[in-house]
């Protein structure tokens, strides 16, 4: 291997490493300068690996910059306008959930599953209602209570206990405000299975309890089902899971 090879390569590491830290700005940066490096010296010596893995690279290069800008807009409290402009950020934490998964992290996995149907419930409130995770102001959308509280027993059970709308939407809030204002984003049927998403990550060694109940393999491949079907049900997307498929595939890190 040449210095400039290694130089490339220590150039696409930096890259996808500032990305699996969701560092996205800085792995924006670092994966154009890579590209320009890879453009401008694989030709020329060539190295019999630059053009098959160039050729994966734009893809990557757009999800980046789409993940960089709305990161951007956060810093500067601006908020996706519409589901579309969102969703990088939720195919992107599907995508870390995958690798997660691949990696045997299975902890680390059911985290991101988690997080990325939150960030997919929290982004469908604020597109329709406005409605924003942290300081939410409820007097925006009419709620019928009766309906409110069916679709929270059919969530918990005979856990449920009756709750005002009141503080920041975290999953189960979001997912029970969602599924009554909006059945065909999120399906209550759905509901069941998101309670045991989050009994799985109470239990998890990163959150509750004295003795974790570590996740398994199963567990992990189960729940990301279960988010990948929600996402193709939901009406306001209009995909089918090839679609899902192929929307998820650039923010999947490529083959070496």
């Amino acid at each position: 291997m040449t210095i400039r090879q290694a130089e490339v390569w220590s150039r696409l590491a930096q890259a996808f490493g500032a990305w699996y830290r969701f560092d996205f700005p800085a792995a924006y940066q670092e994966l154009e300068k890579a590209v320009a490096d890879l453009s401008r010296f694989g030709p020329l010596a060539p190295w019999p690996w630059a053009d098959q893995f160039l050729a994966q690279l734009p893809p990557r290069q757009e999800a980046l910059q789409k993940l960089a800008e709305l990161a951007t807009q956060h810093q500067q409290n601006l908020k996706p306008a519409s589901l579309g402009a969102g969703l990088p950020l939720v195919f992107n934490h599907l995508a870390a959930a995958e690798r997660a998964l691949a990696y045997q992290q299975w902890g680390i996995a059911i985290l991101l599953i988690y997080a990325t149907l939150e960030r997919f419930i929290d982004l469908c409130l604020w597109v329709e209602f406005g409605l924003d995770d942290e300081n939410p102001d409820y007097s925006r959308v009419s709620v019928d209570d009766k309906q409110f509280h069916q679709v929270g027993r059919f969530f918990h059970g005979r856990q449920y206990r009756p709750q005002t709308l009141a503080g920041p939407l975290g999953l189960s809030l979001g997912a029970q405000l969602l599924a009554t204002l909006k059945p065909e984003w999120l399906p209550p049927e759905s509901l069941p299975r998101i309670k045991g998403l989050m009994s799985v990550r109470n239990r998890c060694e990163f959150e509750h309890g004295l003795c974790p109940k570590p996740p398994t393999r199963e567990d992990v491949e189960r729940n990301l089902r279960l988010v990948k079907e929600i996402l193709v049900l939901a009406k306001a997307l209009g995909l089918e899971l090839v679609d899902l498929e192929k929307q998820l595939e650039p923010y999947r890190f490529p083959a070496f």
